[in-house]
């Protein structure tokens, strides 16, 4: 289905400088998909909708996401494919929050979506303040890692400055 659409405000209230975190989301065309996007919308998200499989690797290969989410209405050998394909395409500093929709009161749909990689599961239907819950999740998530990874950058910074300054 090639690349979704980029949709979405600048964040409100963002200082000069802020990106816009990224989010995809992989689902069926519908109600639901549209009332996600909504509350990524809201969020301050850019955000991709795609349909598959195919669209969800080509947004991926396009550009780091900071959250995705991935509705196994797909079916779940592609969802589960979708997951994957996020943890496969993290670099080492990379950090993803992956939101599973699975059906309501389906454990085995929960098992195979953990362990294709997803860090937390929504059952639908799905209640938006449920949705809101986990993106403010993934934004502190988001954030420590924007935090730790600056840390490390600093870090190795200094090592080579004194790894330098003992070469002289």
């Amino acid at each position: 289905m090639g690349l979704g659409r980029d949709m979405g405000a600048p964040v409100q209230g963002a200082g000069q400088g802020r990106r816009r975190r990224r989010a995809l989301v992989a689902a069926p065309a519908g109600a639901q998909r549209t009332a996600i996007g909504r509350e990524f919308r809201r969020a301050g998200y850019a955000l991709s909708l795609v349909a598959d499989a195919a669209g969800a690797a080509e947004c991926l290969a396009a550009e780091p996401v900071a959250m995705v989410v991935c509705d196994w209405a797909l079916g779940p050998d592609e969802a589960a494919g979708v997951i994957r394909a996020v943890r496969d395409r993290q670099g080492p500093q990379g950090c993803s929050f992956v939101l599973a929709i699975i059906p309501l009161e389906t454990p085995d749909e929960a098992t195979a979506a953990l362990a294709a990689g997803a860090d937390d599961i929504l059952c639908t239907p799905i209640v938006p303040l449920a949705l809101r819950c986990r993106l403010a999740a993934s934004e502190r998530l988001s954030n420590m890692a924007d935090r730790l990874i600056a840390s490390t950058r600093g870090i190795e910074e200094m090592l080579a400055r004194l790894q330098a300054r003992n070469r002289a």
